[in-house]
């Protein structure tokens, strides 16, 4: 299990440009952009319960994160559903590729049962519980991405944070 520490913040004093040039003059870890800015899309999957989102607002050290997502604008996208699992103050992914499909709103459950059904990476228990969740909120956002010299740390800069609710 490839376990790793996840620090997220909103940064208070400093804007988006400066937040870029600190990382881009660090001496010490001499970071470098590692990938292509890009737009990242999550479709986000919960309980009728909302318990992934209440276990993270509560602050559970052990929780589940379900989503879908996809990168760019196109109509035509390539999937991935995401498992993340945090462990205290590590965690871990697991990836499961979809076929690509035609995304449009509304997406709706029936769509999200479509594509687990259609998926011959789970195992029929993960199916079944997936089967129960919800997809609930679409977040877009644009991403950068930053790694040190000596690949140990990495950084990633989200800006332009877009939701919508999806019933």
């Amino acid at each position: 299990m490839d376990l790793r520490y996840e620090i997220k913040f909103k940064s208070q004093v400093y804007n988006y440009f400066e937040i870029i040039s600190l990382i881009k003059s660090s001496k010490i870890y001499n970071f470098k952009e590692c990938f292509k800015r890009r737009i990242v899309n999550s479709i986000y999957l919960d309980t009728v319960s909302f318990q992934s989102y209440f276990d993270s607002i509560n602050g559970n050290q052990n929780r589940n994160k379900f989503r879908l997502r996809w990168y760019g604008n196109n109509d035509l996208i390539k999937s991935n559903l995401e498992i993340k699992r945090k462990f205290g103050s590590v965690g871990n992914k697991s990836l499961f590729v979809f076929d690509p499909f035609h995304f449009s709103m509304p997406f709706n459950r029936n769509i999200f049962k479509i594509l687990i059904n259609s998926n011959k990476e789970l195992d029929i228990n993960l199916k079944n519980y997936l089967l129960k969740l919800i997809p609930n909120v679409l977040v877009s956002y644009e991403r950068r991405y930053f790694i040190s010299n000596d690949s140990n740390l990495r950084i990633t800069i989200d800006r332009n944070i877009n939701y919508s609710y999806i019933s």
